[in-house]
C-alpha cells in the first residue's frame, strides 16, 4: 500500500516553525512556506491577534509589522510538486477561501478531492463558495457544519464537499 503524503501550506513564519516541530519525525509531511491564492506572486502577511490577512505587495511601503511572502495557486503547486493524486483539500484561509478555490479549478476538476473549508470569516459567503465548487464538479455532495456567532448573524462554520 502506498504511503499517504501530507502537504501543509503555511505562510506565517511563526506557524511554519510550529509545524516543523510538530512533524519533525514524520517523513511524509512536507511544509510549503507560501500562501495560497488565485495567482502567483507576493503579498504582505499582516498579523492579527488570532488571524492574519494578506495584502497585495504592490504598495510602495509594506504595512507595519508585515512580512513579505510568496503566493501560489493550488494548480501550480500540484504541477510543481508533480503530484499525481490529490485526495483532500482542507483550509482555514481567513476569508480567502474563494480566491484559493479559484486557483485550484484544474486540480478540483481532475482529482475531485474531498474539500473542507471554513466559511465563518467576515467577508465569506458560503453560498458563493458552494456555487463555485459545484460549478467545477456538479456531482459533488456537500454539507454545512456548525454555527458561528462571531458576526452579527449566525454563519455556518465549515462547508464540506465530496464526490458521490
Amino acid at each position: 500500500m502506498e504511503r499517504a503524503q501530507c502537504i501543509a501550506i503555511e505562510p506565517s513564519p511563526v506557524f511554519i516553525e510550529s509545524l516543523k516541530k510538530t512533524f519533525h519525525d514524520k517523513d511524509n509531511v512536507q511544509i510549503i512556506p507560501y500562501a495560497l491564492s488565485n495567482h502567483e506572486g507576493q503579498a504582505y502577511l499582516c498579523k492579527g491577534k488570532l488571524n492574519s490577512a494578506l495584502i497585495a505587495a504592490v504598495q510602495d511601503s509594506p504595512p507595519e509589522g508585515s512580512v513579505l511572502i510568496k503566493t501560489t495557486t493550488i494548480d501550480q503547486l500540484v504541477k510543481d510538486l508533480g503530484l499525481i493524486k490529490v485526495d483532500y483539500i482542507k483550509g482555514d484561509l481567513e476569508s480567502f477561501e474563494l480566491e484559493v478555490l479559484q486557483g485550484g479549478v484544474k486540480t478540483i476538476r481532475d482529482h475531485k478531492p474531498k474539500i473542507a473549508l471554513t466559511t465563518y470569516h467576515q467577508g465569506n459567503n458560503w453560498n458563493e463558495i458552494r456555487d463555485f465548487v459545484l460549478s467545477i464538479v456538479p456531482g459533488y455532495a456537500w454539507r454545512m457544519k456548525g454555527l458561528s456567532y462571531l458576526n452579527k448573524f449566525p454563519q455556518p462554520v465549515m462547508i464540506h464537499f465530496w464526490p458521490v
